[in-house]
C-alpha cells in the first residue's frame, strides 16, 4: 500500500537523497519553506489514507467519533479537551470521520513543521526528516492518535514566543490528554531549576529503582487518579497482548541514553551555552525518568515516547544553531540523523 510505504520509508528515502546529494559538502545547506510543506503533505495525506484496521487504536477513534456525534459530550470523561476536540469534529465535519483523521494528522505534523521554522528556520528539513524517522513518530501518528494531538499542541506551545500563548498552550494538551502532565512537568521544573545535576540526579534514582524492580504499584496508584491508561496497559494489555515483549528493555535504555552522551558531548567539547537547549534537555530528562518508573509494563514505548519526542531537538540543534564551531556540520548531522533512523529500523525488527 502506498500510503504504509510513504508512513514507513519517506523519511528514510529524503534522508538517503539528501545524503547522496549533500555528503561531500562542508556547510549545511538551507532549503527552501516549500520543501518542508510538500514532505508534511505527503505524511499527512499517508496517515490519513491508512485502513482502519491498519492499526490496533483506530477503530476506537471511529467508534468514539461516531458516539460524539450521536450523543455529543459527556460527563465524567477524563480528558475533556479531546471529548470537546472529537465532538466539535463531528458536528463539524457530520460525522464525516475521514475528515477527523485529516484534520487530526494535519495538526500533528504541522506542529513539528512550526517548531521546526521556529529554531532550525531554512535547515528545518533535517529536523523534520529525523522526527518522523525517528522512534514513535508513526505509532503517535496512526495508533496512538489521542496522545499524538496532545503532543502536537504541546510542541506549538514550546514553538510559541509569546509566554501567555505557550502557557495556554501547554495547559491545553494536559486537557487533551492528561499524561502531557510528565513532560509539562518536565518543562516547569526545566524553567525553575537551571542546574542539570539535579536532573540526572533524578534519573539516576528512577533508574536504581527500576534495575531493581520495586514494587512500583504505590507509583501507578498515585497516578492512576491522573491518568488510569497506565493501569490500563499494564493490566489489560498485558493480557491482550501476551506476545507483546515486557519486561526490563535495555534496548528501549540504551535508546533513550545515546541522545543525552551525544548532546552532553557535543555542548561540553565546543562549549555551547544556550539557555533553551538545557531547559528542553533537563525536560528530555526528567520524562524519560518518569517513563523508567513503568519500564517494565506493556506498551512502555508510549510512555517512552513523552520524552522521545525531543531527541532530534537535543542531538541537532547543537550542531544546526552553532554550525561555526564544528569543522564538518553537515556530515556531523547525517550521521546522527542517519544513526537514529537506523535505530529505528532495528527496532522495529527484533
Amino acid at each position: 500500500m502506498l500510503s504504509d510505504l510513504i508512513v514507513r520509508f519517506l523519511p528514510v528515502l529524503i534522508f538517503l537523497t539528501l545524503f547522496f546529494f549533500t555528503w561531500n559538502k562542508k556547510r549545511l545547506s538551507s532549503f527552501y519553506l516549500l520543501f518542508g510543506l510538500v514532505i508534511c503533505f505527503m505524511m499527512i495525506f499517508a496517515i490519513t489514507s491508512l485502513p482502519v484496521d491498519y492499526s490496533i487504536d483506530k477503530p476506537r477513534y471511529v467508534s468514539m467519533f461516531h458516539n460524539r456525534y450521536r450523543w455529543g459530550v459527556q460527563d465524567g470523561y477524563k480528558d475533556m479537551g479531546w471529548m470537546f476536540y472529537v465532538t466539535f469534529c463531528a458536528i463539524i465535519f457530520k460525522n464525516k470521520v475521514f475528515w477527523f483523521f485529516l484534520t487530526t494528522a494535519a495538526v500533528y505534523c504541522f506542529s513539528y513543521f512550526v517548531f521546526a521554522n521556529r529554531y532550525f528556520e531554512k535547515k528545518n528539513i533535517y529536523f523534520l526528516i529525523m522526527t518522523m524517522g525517528c522512534l514513535g513518530f508513526v505509532n503517535y501518528a496512526t495508533n496512538t492518535i489521542h496522545a499524538g494531538f496532545a503532543i502536537a499542541i504541546l510542541i506549538l506551545g514550546l514553538a510559541s514566543k509569546k509566554k501567555v500563548l505557550m502557557i495556554a498552550l501547554l495547559i491545553g494538551s494536559i486537557a487533551l490528554h492528561m499524561s502531557m502532565i510528565i513532560p509539562v512537568a518536565g518543562f516547569v521544573a526545566a524553567m525553575i531549576v537551571s542546574e542539570k545535576k539535579w536532573f540526572y540526579a533524578f534519573w539516576t534514582l528512577c533508574f536504581v529503582l527500576a534495575v531493581v524492580n520495586v514494587d512500583m504499584s504505590p507509583f501507578m496508584d498515585l497516578i492512576s487518579p491522573i491518568d488510569n491508561r497506565v493501569e490500563y496497559y499494564s493490566e489489560t494489555m498485558n493480557r491482550q497482548f501476551s506476545s507483546y515483549k515486557i519486561g526490563f528493555r535495555w534496548d528501549f535504555l540504551i535508546y533513550s541514553v545515546m541522545p543525552l552522551f551525544i548532546s552532553t558531548h557535543l555542548v561540553r567539547k565546543h562549549h555551547i551555552e544556550d539557555a533553551f537547549l538545557s531547559k528542553i534537555t533537563n525536560m528530555y530528562v526528567f520524562a524519560n525518568a518518569v517513563w523508567l518508573l513503568a519500564i517494565r509494563i506493556a506498551f512502555t514505548d508510549r510512555i517512552a515516547y513523552l520524552s522521545w519526542f525531543l531527541i532530534p531537538f537535543i542531538t541537532l540543534y547543537p550542531v544546526i544553531k552553532y554550525q561555526e564551531k564544528f569543522n564538518n556540520p553537515n556530515l556531523l548531522v547525517l550521521g546522527i540523523t542517519g544513526l537514529f533512523l537506523g535505530l529505528n529500523f532495528v527496532l522495529m525488527v527484533v
